[in-house]
């Protein structure tokens, strides 16, 4: 009977953490694009600025443009950008801003904006910082969110000792 007790706690205990933990999975996001000046991808660390509305902060353990490594410009960056993500709500991903990348390969900058109803991506070598509405017409843009590592180590060890507490057995 206790040890049935113990059982339902530990996974009631769970499911809270699971909807408590929610949240925290939407503070990094895999960005792929493709179409432009080549694909490119990466996970991108955000803040929440609340009302849906995320600012890209830092590539998470790299991303890469045509195959290049890239780095994540900070604001104001190439073609005046913003670096913030607008998460569901809007009518895209991205403002007009955008957010601006550097290929630590060929010194090239990059800037993937929404405007017009598609996204777009512009090249320091080729467009004038995208202030004309430069840019080449991407294929395909997703956001998907991520949970970060440190999430992931919390709740599986959080997991652990409820396990290992339901397991005990009491002694009389």
């Amino acid at each position: 009977m206790l040890r049935t007790f113990r059982i339902m706690l530990a996974i009631s205990s769970l499911v809270l953490m699971l909807v408590m933990a929610k949240g925290t999975f939407a503070q990094s996001f895999e960005i792929t694009w493709d179409g432009g000046y080549g694909s490119g991808s990466g996970n991108f660390s955000a803040s929440n600025l609340g009302g849906g509305t995320f600012l890209l902060t830092s590539i998470i353990g790299g991303g890469t443009q045509a195959g290049d490594p890239i780095s994540l410009q900070g604001v104001p960056g190439y073609a005046g950008n913003d670096n913030n993500l607008f998460f569901p709500g809007t009518s895209g991903f991205l403002d007009y801003e955008g957010f601006s990348i550097a290929d630590g390969t060929s010194g090239y900058f990059y800037n993937i904006y929404y405007s017009g109803g598609t996204y777009h991506e512009c090249n320091s070598n080729v467009d004038d910082g995208c202030s004309t509405g430069a840019g080449v017409i991407l294929s395909s843009f997703t956001v998907t969110p991520t949970p970060e590592p440190s999430t992931i180590l919390l709740f599986l060890s959080g997991f652990g000792v409820l396990l290992i507490l339901a397991g005990r057995r009491v002694t009389a």
